[in-house]
């Protein structure tokens, strides 16, 4: 415990190394967007369009496949049972009903009221029999309102997740798995192959943007002071021998992760750096040099 006190004591008198362009900084590229797409119901793949590397664009079919009969039948039946508002719609025609006849009761009772040959009474308990079924037609419609919008939504839903459009309700027997955003397909699925049988997965494909890449390093607090956002950094990446690239600071953090006092201080940076030949891949790993000097060879 005394020792532990004596390095917390005297830590902050430590000097801390100064920034140097020079000095170099381990980092990952990885895409600046990167989205999973997910197969949400059991089914078998009929076609698999797409291998990694494939570049594809917003709303390119990536997969086609069928449903499990189970799960189609399942689907069919939701749909067909649509909103579900047929016993209420009885109800307002009900409500339509009787609203007539407490109407010519209530015209008959005002009459011989006002001829003083009928109770007043009689005809204000009709108008209040009148009030309180109108407002049931305003509830009940607003409930068939609010269970149609629910039943639009699930469709637009459905469509959205199997890809078709699901004409007058009905199921069709093909299926497609689309890209909702433009870049390169990184992963598939192992099970992903023509003729599989695959289960619900929320990772079947990832999609990611490649140019430009991104590149995530951490900084040491003496360092961080010298970087600002928009600053240049030469880029060695080693899985590419040695390749050089120049990169652009867009962000540092402004907080460490660490905050504890018997460890240093290390702050996140982003850097962005362009990939018009697609060399780059996500994962690899890149030697960044800040400032104006040029990177130093990479170590083996």
């Amino acid at each position: 415990m005394r020792l532990r006190y004596l390095i917390l004591l005297f830590l902050p008198l430590l000097p801390c190394p100064a920034f140097s362009q020079d000095a170099t900084h381990n980092g990952k590229i990885f895409c600046r967007v990167m989205r999973w797409l997910p197969l949400n119901y059991s089914g078998v793949v009929e076609a698999l369009l797409v291998s990694p590397g494939t570049q594809v664009k917003e709303g390119d079919i990536l997969l086609r496949y069928t449903l499990k009969e189970e799960t189609a039948r399942e689907l069919q039946s939701e749909l067909s049972a649509g909103a579900r508002t047929q016993d209420l719609r009885l109800r307002l025609l009900e409500i339509e009903r009787e609203l007539l006849e407490l109407g010519e009761k209530y015209a008959a009772s005002r009459r011989l009221s006002d001829a003083r040959m009928g109770s007043e009474d009689s005809a204000k308990r009709l108008n209040a029999g009148m009030d309180i079924l109108n407002r049931q037609k305003i509830l009940i419609t607003e409930l068939i309102h609010e269970k149609e919008a629910a039943f639009r939504s699930r469709q637009a839903e459905l469509e959205s997740q199997l890809g078709v459009a699901l004409d007058k309700g009905k199921i069709p027997s093909v299926f497609h798995l689309k890209t909702p955003v433009a870049g390169q397909v990184l992963l598939i699925d192992r099970w992903l192959r023509d003729g599989m049988v695959f289960l619900p997965m929320q990772n079947a494909v990832a999609i990611g943007t490649v140019d430009p890449m991104m590149i995530r390093s951490q900084v040491y607090e003496g360092e961080i002071a010298g970087l600002r956002a928009g600053g240049k950094a030469h880029v060695v990446v080693p899985s590419l021998g040695n390749r050089e690239f120049e990169a652009t600071i867009v962000h540092i953090d402004k907080s460490p992760q660490d905050l504890a006092l018997d460890r240093p201080t290390y702050y996140g940076v982003e850097l962005k750096v362009a990939n018009p030949d697609l060399s780059l891949r996500q994962g690899f790993k890149a030697i960044i040099t800040f400032g104006g000097s040029a990177p130093r060879a990479a170590q083996p």
